[in-house]
């Protein structure tokens, strides 16, 4: 992902060649270096495997960002197409260890708009690290709030009145960036002198992240990526259901939360898993909640998205869980609204859902469209990141 005009960037990468599209950029010959500009996502390259940029300026500066092109789509369908007139503050719910982030401060900065993005996130550690992720991104329109969680935030303060979007990316199973089940693999930058791969993790993904960032060295990578190797590939590993239940009861709460917030007009709701219970069956549960019907949130149509987005072929599913009160009731316009990414398939992305809610205010008065800051009175409907880290040393 590159924050400033691609061109440059690409010329600071020695012997980077232009390619046509993804499949060519992936049948260059090893060691050759080559990038595409992406056809889904404005500003987004795709690099050639085995291309380290890691040790240039560019990467360094903050000019150029390592990311799963998948998690680029929440930023992209939240902004992408929205007119600076229509875009007022933007609050990231859930924002360490800060992509997602800096993408949102990197698409509003083209649309002209003069907002500022909340950027929440709950845990003193990884507060640091989103800091340094957006001043080396060189992001002054973020406004961090440390060692808050989102929750938390009350939805009529004054500070938010002016908030008009909002990206959640809150908790979930991590099933679309796993080998097997349950079991976090491990992104670590890799050591120059070996060929070794990120191996899978037996052990919270979040702690020995946490440990490689502190540390930054080549001695921990080596000695992380030994510890967790794998003993047993092939030892089938079951689904928590449990687990799945409550991560969809707080990821359900968290997006209602978002959608008490005055002003609010979009919001994108994201997660790094393959399960129905943590994507549709979420959607379709927001859907029916008292806050979305009262205040008027509907799926943002696929026919409404942004261009890019809109392109995307791989769409939300319908249900085929057995009968509970949790199932997935979405239409099939609905389910075509969701955007999915499969691992390991022809377009190179990790597993991931994502999808946007939208409702209308124009026709409202609201603190951002009449420039008044108090509050107004709303209705009442009523996090920990599983990303992995991609950004600075």
């Amino acid at each position: 992902m590159v924050t400033k005009d691609t061109e440059p960037i690409v010329r600071s990468i020695p012997g980077c060649k232009r390619k046509r599209d993804l499949d060519d950029v992936l049948d260059v010959d090893a060691g050759a270096v080559s990038f595409c500009h992406d056809a889904h996502v404005p500003k987004l390259l795709a690099l050639s495997p085995g291309t380290d940029v890691t040790k240039t300026d560019i990467y360094k500066q903050g000019e150029l960002i390592l990311q799963d092109k998948a998690s680029c789509f929440p930023a992209y369908l939240l902004l992408g197409d929205e007119s600076k007139e229509k875009i007022g503050d933007v609050l990231d719910g859930c924002a360490a260890p800060g992509n997602k982030t800096t993408h949102l401060a990197a698409v509003m900065g083209e649309t002209g708009s003069r907002g500022k993005v909340f950027a929440c996130e709950r845990d003193s550690t990884r507060s640091k690290t989103l800091r340094i992720m957006v001043d080396k991104a060189g992001a002054g329109m973020v406004d961090v709030l440390a060692r808050q969680d989102f929750l938390a935030l009350d939805p009529q303060d004054v500070r938010f009145g002016k908030v008009t979007h909002l990206l959640l990316d809150p908790s979930c199973s991590g099933s679309g960036i796993l080998r097997r089940e349950d079991i976090p693999k491990l992104a670590l930058p890799d050591d120059p002198r070996t060929s070794t791969k990120a191996t899978t993790n037996t052990q919270p993904k979040k702690r020995k992240r946490e440990d490689a960032e502190e540390k930054g060295s080549e001695e921990m990578v080596a000695e992380v990526k030994a510890e967790l190797a794998p003993t047993d590939e092939e030892a089938p590993i079951a689904v928590n259901e449990e687990r799945l239940q409550k991560l969809s009861s707080l990821q359900t709460r968290i997006v209602e939360h978002a959608m008490k917030f005055s002003a609010a007009r979009r919001l994108t709701y994201s997660t790094c898993s393959i399960h129905e219970q943590e994507n549709e069956v979420v959607v379709s549960r927001l859907l029916a909640s008292q806050v979305a019907q009262t205040r008027g949130w509907k799926i943002l149509p696929r026919s409404q998205q942004v261009d890019g987005m809109k392109r995307w072929k791989h769409r939300g599913v319908r249900s085929k869980l057995d009968d509970s009160s949790d199932e997935n009731k979405l239409t099939e316009e609905e389910s075509d609204a969701c955007i999915r990414c499969n691992p390991d398939d022809e377009e190179g992305t990790m597993g991931f859902f994502v999808c946007a809610f939208a409702r209308d205010v124009d026709s409202e008065e609201t603190p951002y469209n009449n420039g008044n800051s108090d509050r107004i009175s709303g209705n009442d409907g009523s996090s920990d990141e599983g990303e992995s880290w991609e950004g600075f040393d």
